[in-house]
């Protein structure tokens, strides 16, 4: 059992915009591949295009068929050599990588850890082939930012919490309670507080954690 305390929802906008900012350069690497006219690209094959793009772009032009020389079938790695790329191919390639490149950098400027692949596996395309987030990668960043309370006297705490803050206004008490340096600053061991030059009681998130 548990309960929510808080949701951070700036802190989930920021890393949804981050990996929202890679959509329009992930659109333009399909559009690339489009121009190969090797057959349409499908959201479960998204990792494999960006990520094993050589293998991917040989299994759509083989129809994941053996290739064979004299009779002789020959070892994936070793066709994937020998047969010509379509038209496009090396601009598809340098497109990834440019990709790759413009991530590793933004990253670098952030405290967010993705990489190619944990950044692909966040997308999906939608019923029009456009790339759009995964709602499972939507809701994973909405649990990240969420605390909970999770023991049975923090829930009892933040339940207690919760009625003096509504008391309080319901009484029309907020007005009466300031953030002063030499008075109230922390109430029910740490679950309430006042914030400086603001009125009123809030839920003290790191205080109901403790009791956790």
């Amino acid at each position: 059992m548990k309960e929510l305390i808080a949701f951070d929802e700036r802190a989930y906008q920021r890393e949804k915009d981050f990996i929202e900012r890679f959509i329009p350069m992930a659109n333009d690497v399909i559009a690339t591949y489009n121009l190969l006219n090797q057959g349409s690209i499908k959201s479960d094959e998204l990792y494999n295009l960006f990520i094993n793009t050589e293998e991917f772009v040989f299994d759509k032009m083989t129809e994941s068929n053996p290739v064979l020389i004299g009779g002789l079938k020959l070892h994936k790695h070793e066709a994937i050599k020998i047969l010509k790329k379509p038209k496009g191919f090396e601009n598809l390639l340098a497109q990834i990588e440019n990709t790759n490149s413009t991530l590793a950098d933004k990253c670098s400027h952030t405290s967010f850890t993705y990489n190619p692949r944990t950044l692909i596996n966040s997308f999906e395309l939608d019923q029009n082939g456009a790339v759009i987030i995964k709602s499972s990668k939507d809701l994973e960043l909405q649990e990240k930012n969420k605390k909970y309370a999770t023991s049975e006297k923090a829930i009892k705490l933040l339940a207690l919490a919760n009625f003096v803050i509504d008391k309080s206004k319901e009484l029309d008490f907020e007005k009466l309670i300031k953030w002063d340096p030499n008075g109230i600053g922390h109430l029910l061991n740490g679950a309430l507080s006042s914030k400086y030059c603001e009125v009123g009681l809030k839920i003290n998130v790191e205080g109901i954690l403790r009791h956790n």
